[in-house]
């Protein structure tokens, strides 16, 4: 009988350790409920114009938190401007760059009229892009829609690849403030994804995220959240979370 105690509570210790090493998934952002989006709205055409705006640029900042250190242990602020380049259709590439520590990229997208895919992302230095299936929109956009992506999480200088993850239309309703202005009629997608990573140096780590997009029509993507939660099973000076906003401050049109 002690025996038989004995290997429950080692189980359930067992099972408690491998329950703290996974990374918990970021807590999406409240919403903000506002009108609707019309029929008319929900078109990919205008909800992300790149035929009719050619320019967009984001109040960027990341904080990097260490829960090792219980501690903010780097902040990044500038500005990120995303620009519309020439491509053969359906494709679209937007080049994203920024001043000072910002290494600039180039994203191609897929865009046809009942999709929107971000097909491959690169270093502008790089020779060979990184493909993704990384669906964005799919119409028609119904409210609580899911389906599987896989997506980089973006920061200033990086992107990790997240696989296997879940992108969903939250809302067709919601607010956006933003320093360009409040946007009404917002769709709002949010991607969540689990994943364990082998890191240079540090070994293998439980990495989850969450990354939340707010679409405007005939403007675009006027809002960006990216949040990301690492849990290393191996050395805990890297667990740490890393907190990613954009914000509309200015675009233009051709």
């Amino acid at each position: 009988m002690l025996k038989r105690i004995f290997h429950i509570l080692l189980i359930s210790i067992s099972l408690s350790l491998l329950i703290s090493c996974d990374a918990q998934t970021p807590s999406l952002p409240a919403f903000n409920p506002g009108d609707s989006a019309t029929e008319e709205e929900l078109q990919i055409d205008r909800l992300f114009p790149t035929q009719s705006i050619k320019k967009w640029n984001y109040k960027f900042r990341e904080v990097k938190y260490s829960y090792y250190y219980d501690m903010v242990i780097y902040e990044f602020n500038g500005t990120e401007t995303w620009e519309v380049f020439p491509a053969d259709p359906p494709y679209v590439s937007i080049r994203q760059s920024g001043q000072g520590y910002f290494v600039t990229t180039r994203a191609v997208y897929k865009k046809t009229s009942s999709t929107l895919i971000l097909n491959n992302l690169k270093y502008e230095y790089e020779s060979d892009p990184q493909g993704f299936n990384g669906m964005l929109l799919y119409l028609p956009v119904q409210l609580g829609f899911t389906w599987k992506a896989d997506l980089p999480f973006q920061g200033h200088d990086f992107y990790l690849t997240m696989k296997d993850g879940e992108n969903k239309i939250s809302t067709i309703s919601d607010i956006a403030y933003t320093p360009a202005g409040t946007f009404s009629h917002c769709v709002r997608t949010d991607f969540t994804a689990d994943n364990i990573k082998t890191f240079q140096d540090t070994g293998s780590a439980s990495v989850s995220c969450a990354i939340t997009n707010w679409y405007t029509p005939d403007i675009g993507i006027v809002k960006n959240k990216s949040v990301l939660n690492i849990t290393s099973t191996q050395d805990t000076s890297i667990d740490e979370k890393i907190d990613i906003n954009r914000e509309l401050q200015s675009y233009e049109g051709y």
